[in-house]
């Protein structure tokens, strides 16, 4: 808007003065045509030749205003140009500082993020070393120290959820690159287990052998994050279990989706599933609700898109593009 308003005003006063000196203009040619029109009426060479005179005079006082009218119009254009180039420069400026801010605080929240990190984990080791200790000796209560170990497995993932979320938010890596098909193999590979505790099928399709531009590292936890939501959602299907994953080229980009036969999403819900800390629908699953707001941060500092398609009690397919990388 600030930019836009000594823009608009500018244009505004140009088109302004150029309406008024052709309406001047308009004028004055409307008088000469009358004294013309009073010339071809009257016989007298005397008052011709006064007519004569008046005509040149109107016509020299248009031309001159008309010329005066126009240096006036451009130098307000230059003037309000140049105010209109200040502001911009200005508004830039702005945002190039608003963009330092930024990166600066997710800088520090990703510093922050580990130090909580490190300072939580260290007494949930010591809490699992005693527990293991515990079961060693014998005679404890078996059932209370597996849901103690349980809740501390719990609190470690939490954190490191936390700790990936504000890792998200980091400034991306540049001239990433990662091979597509690797990591969806890999991360396949690790959900396997996590698909077959929930007597769900998983389904690859052929994966393209390309590589896009984003790390390996990240791109990871993106597949990750979306199979093991699925694999997490799947077990309340009243239906057949599957997980399908594919990709495909889209010119310079690839489009991956993971589908599965869930529960799906509440309508209207498609955009509030990836903001952080949300939790839609009246599922009991655990969780921060962080896992697809951090698949978002990735794709977007990495400059693609992410979306969801569903279909309450069908089942939803969440996808994400990313552009190729360039040449090695």
């Amino acid at each position: 808007m600030h930019i836009l308003r000594p823009l608009a005003l500018a244009l505004v006063a140009v088109i302004s003065i150029f309406v008024a000196a052709l309406w001047v203009s308009h004028a004055r040619t409307s008088k000469i045509d009358d004294h013309a029109q009073a010339i071809a009426a009257t016989s007298d060479s005397e008052h011709s030749v006064q007519n004569a005179r008046e005509i040149s005079r109107l016509r020299g006082e248009a031309k001159d205003l008309a010329f005066a009218l126009g240096a006036l119009g451009v130098v307000a254009a230059v003037a309000l140009g140049g105010i209109a180039l200040t502001a911009i420069r200005r508004q830039a400026g702005l945002v190039a500082q608003h963009t330092e801010l930024l990166d600066r605080r997710a800088t520090e929240l990703e510093a922050f993020a580990g130090r909580v990190a490190h300072d939580l984990r260290n007494p949930l080791g010591a809490i699992a070393l005693r527990i293991e200790a515990a079961r060693l000796r014998g005679g404890a209560d078996t059932a209370a120290l597996d849901r103690l170990a349980a809740n501390t497995s719990r609190m470690d993932h939490l954190i490191g959820d936390l700790l990936q979320f504000a890792s998200a938010g980091a400034a991306p890596e540049e001239g990433a690159r990662a091979s597509l098909r690797t990591v969806i193999v890999e991360a396949i590979g690790d959900a396997r287990t996590q698909a077959q505790r929930a007597s769900a099928e998983l389904v690859v399709d052929d994966i393209p052998a390309v590589d896009v531009a984003c790390p390996a590292g990240a791109l990871a936890s993106v597949i990750s994050n979306l199979l093991g939501n699925a694999t997490k959602y799947i077990v309340e299907a009243s239906g057949p279990r599957t997980i399908a994953v594919r990709a495909a080229m889209r010119d310079q980009r690839v489009r991956v989706e993971v589908a599965d036969t869930g529960p799906g999403l509440p309508p209207g819900s498609e955009e509030l599933v990836f903001e952080p800390f949300q939790r839609v629908g009246n599922s009991r699953q655990p969780g921060l609700g962080i896992g697809l707001a951090t698949v978002k941060r990735i794709i977007d500092a990495y400059g693609g898109c992410v979306g969801v398609t569903s279909t309450p009690g069908r089942g939803s397919t969440f996808w994400f593009e990313l552009p190729l990388a360039g040449p090695a």
